[in-house]
């Protein structure tokens, strides 16, 4: 779902009908989403300033996460890399 320009990552119980947020995901967007044909795993590619484009498999029993890349940014330390945050038009008017 896009929540103000970011993705938050939802699961649907398709016995109930209810919603379920994942947590933990980092800020930025989520695409290439696919289900694996037999485990309860769903991989994804996270496009965050820490992690751009690297793919990622989630554990829909535990949402444990783990990265299987790690894309080339020039040798940059993306843990340097400022994570964006929304702003709001009030809070700018102040």
């Amino acid at each position: 779902m896009n929540e103000n320009g970011f993705s938050q990552l939802y699961l649907l119980n398709t016995n109930t009908n209810q919603f379920k947020k994942v947590p933990e995901i980092p800020v930025g967007q989520i695409n290439s989403l696919k289900f694996h044909p037999e485990l309860p795993k769903l991989a994804m590619v996270l496009n965050t300033t820490q992690t751009p484009g690297d793919v990622f498999t989630l554990d829909l029993n535990s949402f444990q996460k783990e990265r299987w890349t790690e894309s080339e940014v020039g040798g940059l330390d993306t843990k340097n890399f400022p994570v964006p945050e929304l702003l709001l038009m009030k809070h700018l008017m102040r």
